[in-house]
């Protein structure tokens, strides 16, 4: 999971109030699912929409990988991403 300040997730997340505060509700976490390949991203987004949850951004490229947004169906902020290269904490030799 993602932690981070309400503010930056509330825009991440599209949830900015009008007066451009973080919108009532907001939490200050988000879950994270880390696909193994770039093509995953994609179904796990239209499964979450078929058992009723709300895609907040469309999966987009980055120069990292591939990421995308969604809200499940309890209210909790979900990113879906794909690594073109491990996270540096994958690739970190385990100490014996």
């Amino acid at each position: 999971f993602v932690l981070c300040p309400r503010g930056e997730l509330a825009e991440l997340l599209g949830s900015v109030s009008t007066n451009g505060s973080p919108a009532n509700g907001v939490p200050s976490f988000m879950m994270t699912y880390i696909a193994t390949v770039r093509e995953e991203v994609t179904g796990v987004l239209r499964d979450a929409e078929v058992a009723g949850g709300t895609i907040l951004r469309l999966p987009v490229d980055r120069f990292w990988g591939f990421i995308g947004y969604f809200r499940d169906p309890d209210g909790n902020p979900w990113e879906v991403a794909w690594y073109a290269e491990p996270p540096v904490s994958e690739t970190v030799p385990e100490k014996k």
